[in-house]
């Protein structure tokens, strides 16, 4: 009854704000697992590091979570916004590929990010990437099950997020309201600014 109660009430609110907020939730759950397994996977290390370095890695981590949240929201936003004026089906299925693109790229990342840390001490920034311009080098310092199991990693965390998505209401199946166009330009507006906001990394980044 609670239940009914609380997605009754979640219906009510406006399509353009329910879809952002959850696109937006579902990629810091995104970043937040991924940062779970790399924990678990590098305890070792990281129970090496000061309570400090490690409140201040969580806490500048949890910044780049939410800039790069919004970065990935803003296009679903303005493709949701033009999906209230018309063409929906369009729209939709371009914010759900894109979702998903962006998706298998995250797991990618998330998951090779685990055995180049423990080889390289780096994680997937320029550094590493510059290494991987040599894959013949990647290939034979990573061991058979490396391979296997980072693919397996992968594969599974693509599924999970994949069953996520799911749960996010769909911008064509949504009732726009063609007489509340100026109230869905307003909400967009709206959104739009502390998006753009939190990609920057707030009023001023360091």
């Amino acid at each position: 009854m609670i239940a009914g109660k609380l997605q009754s009430g979640f219906s009510k609110i406006h399509p353009l704000v329910r879809i952002t907020s959850l696109y937006f939730i579902f990629w810091l759950l995104i970043f937040n697992l991924g940062r779970i397994v790399f924990i678990l996977y590098q305890h070792e290390k990281i129970n090496g590091a000061g309570i400090t370095e490690q409140a201040y890695s969580g806490i500048s981590g949890f910044r780049v979570d939410l800039a790069t949240a919004a970065y990935f929201v803003i296009p679903v936003l303005l493709f949701t916004y033009f999906a209230s004026w018309g063409m929906s089906r369009f729209w939709s299925r371009l914010v759900n590929g894109l979702s998903v693109f962006l998706l298998a790229i995250s797991c990618i990342i998330h998951i090779a990010e685990l055995p180049l840390y423990t080889e390289w001490n780096q994680k997937l920034n320029y550094k590493a990437i510059w290494f991987l311009q040599n894959p013949a080098e990647v290939y034979h310092t990573a061991s058979t099950l490396q391979l296997i199991g980072g693919l397996i990693g992968i594969v599974l965390f693509f599924i999970f997020g994949l069953r996520l998505l799911r749960f996010i209401p769909n911008a064509e199946h949504v009732n726009w309201n063609k007489g509340k166009r100026a109230s869905h330009s307003l909400v967009f507006i709206a959104l739009l600014f502390p998006l753009l906001l939190a990609a920057r990394g707030g009023w001023a980044p360091e």
